[in-house]
């Protein structure tokens, strides 16, 4: 690992403890490193910041590049990519990038950003569940901005279901929610729904 993935991995910590308020001599004493050093990789603070969530969402897309090219049935692709949280942290708290929203609106566009691009993977998933009948036609955007919601409802310390404690299951529990919907499937000769 290099210095400044090293410094970037301190303070995605730090940042995870403490939220944006961190400081680099917290940082400095935690590298056990002068705050020269980290300052000769990140001139300022906010670089360091953006390379925080830059890492974060650096480690989402890898992972749903391994699961694109993955063998699972499509399906299981689509859940797994849905489902993608951040492997490169323990126990993230969501709530620290909500709470970027007023203390660094800048960063926070940073991270709604990324929300609402790069779709292409999922479009492309669920494209393809389409044209192999597993599921049913739709409008995308629609179905984009269902989850755009979901996924900022998570980690918004206001919302109930960031108060739930596993954002691993209930991501994944919302997610099974949208694709099977919460109708019990019937004969439709004996019932129209």
């Amino acid at each position: 690992m290099d210095i400044k993935d090293k410094i970037i991995k301190e303070a995605l910590e730090l940042f995870n403890e403490k939220g944006i308020k961190f400081s680099m001599d917290s940082l400095a004493r935690k590298l056990n490193m002068a705050k020269k050093t980290i300052y000769a990789n990140f001139p300022s603070k906010d670089e360091l910041s953006v390379a925080i969530i830059h890492s974060i969402f650096k480690n989402i897309k890898d992972q749903e590049k391994n699961i694109m090219n993955s063998d699972l049935p499509i399906i299981d692709k689509l859940k797994k990519v849905l489902t993608l949280l951040p492997d490169n942290i323990n126990n993230f708290n969501y709530g620290r990038l909500y709470e970027l929203r007023s203390m660094r609106p800048d960063l926070y566009s940073y991270v709604d950003d990324h929300f609402k691009a790069d779709w292409e993977n999922t479009t492309f998933l669920f494209n393809e569940a389409i044209t192999d009948g597993v599921i049913r036609e739709f409008d995308m955007t629609v179905m984009r901005n269902i989850l755009i919601g979901i996924f900022q409802s998570i980690f918004d310390p206001y919302s109930p279901i960031e108060n739930c404690g596993d954002y691993k299951r209930t991501l994944e529990d919302m997610v099974e929610l949208l694709l099977r919907g919460v109708i019990i499937q019937v004969d439709e000769k004996k019932q129209k729904i």
